[in-house]
Parts: structure tokens; sequence; C-alpha cells
């Protein structure tokens, strides 16, 4: 029994690192438009491919085959809205993963990351943000090695803008993604008490409204069987 549940759990362990190591596809790419495209155009573009390498069209072709089952995928995501949505979201995060660096990483650099992100996540529709993604950015944002630079650099104003444009960021995140992130935040901020302060009293916030979202939902429900028995009370005079 005990080696049935290694084995188990074994085998979720390299599903789930396979999963996170797994580089995420570009279906627009896929389906040959922009990123703005309509979706007229992603119908159109669907049918068109899926026209040219059907399966039926193209019998013992294994990669045709493959290909068709990309552009099916493709499209099952694009021409969904909030599929849509959440996978652009994770496609701009992909985007910024750092793999285009200049080659003198510096202060103003890390701050411009940080204004972009803010600036994004403003956009954001909070509901369907995908948290993880957005904590394993910020993660790379605050890595050892840049956190390394902004502390030699010595420039306040700098590392005290990035820490406020990160926790704008973060400002709505699931307080089990926030908690890492104010650690990293808290490491930049190394023995300045104002910053201290600023990342403590962001993360009392924070915490408050998890624990507000958490318990709203059966806040409603109960809200919702008192109004109800005492319609039932009322209409029973």
């Amino acid at each position: 029994m005990r080696s049935f549940f290694c084995g188990y759990f074994y085998r979720l362990k390299i599903l789930f690192l396979a999963e996170e190591t797994m580089p995420l596809k570009d279906h627009y790419r896929t389906l040959g438009i922009s990123s703005n495209a309509t979706l007229q155009d992603i119908k159109k573009a669907y049918r068109t491919l899926a026209h040219k390498y059907h399966p039926d069209k193209n019998p013992n072709n294994n990669l045709a085959a493959s290909h068709f089952s990309e552009i099916q995928t493709a499209y099952s995501i694009l021409s969904d809205e909030k599929k849509r949505k959440i996978y652009d979201e994770e496609r701009y995060f992909a985007g910024l993963s750092f793999k285009k660096e200049p080659a003198n990483i510096n202060g103003e650099w890390l701050l411009q990351q940080a204004i972009k992100l803010r600036v994004h996540m403003a956009q954001i529709d909070s509901y369907r943000m995908n948290h993880r993604a957005l904590h394993d950015y910020i993660l790379l944002l605050l890595s050892d090695s840049h956190i390394a630079v902004l502390q030699h650099e010595h420039q306040h104003e700098v590392n005290k803008k990035i820490i406020e444009e990160t926790l704008r960021s973060i400002s709505r995140i699931n307080y089990q993604y926030f908690a890492p992130i104010s650690y990293r935040l808290s490491l930049l901020a190394g023995t300045d008490n104002e910053l201290h302060e600023i990342i403590l009293e962001a993360t009392k916030q924070r915490k408050n409204s998890n624990l507000g979202e958490k318990y709203f939902p059966v806040v409603i429900v109960i809200c919702t069987f008192l109004l109800c028995l005492i319609m039932y009370f009322y209409g029973r005079r």
C-alpha cells in the first residue's frame, strides 16, 4: 500500500513539473493572426487552416494531424472570450520573462518593468487574473541578482518606487501569493524602516481583504437565509 501511494505521488509530481516547465504556445501564431484579431478573423483563419490540414485531406500524415490538433486547440481558446482573456494574460507574462534583459541591469530598468506591470494589472479583471503567473513574474523581477543590484546602487527613491509599484500590482492577488512577494520586498528594503513600514501596512491590508473575500460567500448565504425566513414568517401573517 505504501509503495502504491509513493508511486502515485511521484507520478503527480512528474506531471506537475512537466506542466510548470511546459512553454506557452503562441495560439495567435498557430492561426497566423495578430493578437488584435477579431472573432471573425479567428473564425476565418481557423476555417482556412482546418480545411488545409484536416486529417481526411492528409491521410497517413502524422505531422498534419498533429498540426490540425494544435489548430483546434488554438481556436477553442481564442474563440472563447473568457478563455482568451486568461490566455492573453499568461502570454503577456511569458513575454516579460526577462529573456531580453539589457547587458547591464540597473535600478532604472527594473523600475520601468515594475511600472509597466502596474499599468498592465490596472486593466486586468481581478476575478479572472492568473495569480500564479503574476506571482512567478514578480519573483523574477525580485530575483536575488536584481535585488543585489538595487542594494549596491543605494538609490533609496528608486527602491521605494519599485516597492510601491509592486505593491500596487499585487493589491488584488491571493494572500498565499502575496506573502512570498512581501518577503522579497523586505529583502529589498534592507535596513530602511520607512520601506518596511510601507510593506507591513500593505501586508496587513491584503490579509484583512483576503479574510473578507474568503467569508463573503458565507455572509451572502446567511443573509439570504435570514431574508427567506423573514419573508416566510411575514407571509404567514
